[in-house]
């Protein structure tokens, strides 16, 4: 009876974190970061359209002209949000450092991901 007992009591204490661990929506208030932000940035020009409209049709490590810029996706992977993203890098023509974006698939199109942290080039 004592070994029952203690299995329930295991057994609810695992449910509870459980539940508790997998509630981890809304903003996180350590980082001030909204974790239910659900809407991509809209593209800032003519070329990031041409992007997102070649995007779900270029493989990975494969330079793609796009208006005035070229990309290259370097990775796909599945975020912790459970989306499809994209890594990649832009060029424009001026022959400008590469800008590393994102790319995710938000509600079947792709668009651009929000920044959480701003990235710089370390060459």
């Amino acid at each position: 009876m004592k070994t029952i007992l203690k299995f329930l009591i295991l057994s609810l204490v695992l449910a509870c974190i459980t539940i508790s661990c997998s509630g981890a929506h809304g903003k996180n208030t350590s980082t001030g970061y909204d974790l239910t932000h659900n809407t991509a940035v809209s593209p800032q020009n003519e070329s990031e359209k041409i992007i997102l409209s070649k995007i779900a049709a270029t493989p990975a490590g494969v330079l793609t002209q796009a208006g005035n810029a070229s990309f290259i996706i370097t990775s796909n992977y599945f975020a912790a949000s459970g989306r499809a993203c994209k890594s990649i890098e832009i060029t424009d023509t001026a022959n400008a450092p590469a800008s590393p974006r994102t790319v995710c698939e938000f509600e079947g199109q792709w668009g651009f991901a929000p920044e959480v942290l701003p990235t710089t080039n370390i060459q």
